[in-house]
């Protein structure tokens, strides 16, 4: 049996891990206390107006839980605001303030270098073949009759 550190699985998991560590980093050099999570959610509401807790999580990789957590942290800095439906007390859209669409473009900056330096060496050929080989993984997987 080959070492789970010979594997694929863990040279994507650790590409992950390294990845999101040098971004972390390189958010908080400019100064800005958010985890890379709450930047990730504020994105995804910025470009997502009407997107729900549920779907953001499924977005994100996360449990509901998670990113309540991860909402309710926002909503104590002041980077977003809760706005709940007139016909539905118990369901609420969430809105960026305008200091947190500004920090997120200011970020963004940041991002696209981020990537620009991961991504240097590689051509699109390459970027484009691992794009598909990594889809292969996740249909192969949903696919399986072994998938529950």
């Amino acid at each position: 049996m080959n070492s789970p550190i010979n594997t694929v699985f863990y040279r994507i998991e650790k590409c992950i891990k390294v990845y999101r560590r040098f971004a972390q980093r390189n958010i908080s050099a400019i100064g800005e206390k958010l985890t890379l999570d709450q930047v990730i959610a504020l994105k995804i509401i910025m470009d997502n107006s009407h997107i729900s807790q549920k779907e953001l999580a499924d977005l994100m990789f996360k449990d509901v839980a998670s990113i309540s957590k991860i909402i309710q942290n926002l909503n104590t800095k002041k980077m977003l605001e809760r706005h709940f439906y007139v016909s539905d007390r118990r369901r609420y859209s969430l809105v960026l303030t305008a200091s947190a669409e500004n920090l997120i473009k200011k970020i963004f900056q940041v991002v696209k270098e981020n990537r620009k330096i991961a991504l240097k060496g590689i051509s699109i050929d390459e970027l484009s073949a691992m794009q598909s080989t990594l889809q292969k993984i996740i249909d192969n997987c949903l696919n399986s009759t072994n998938h529950k």
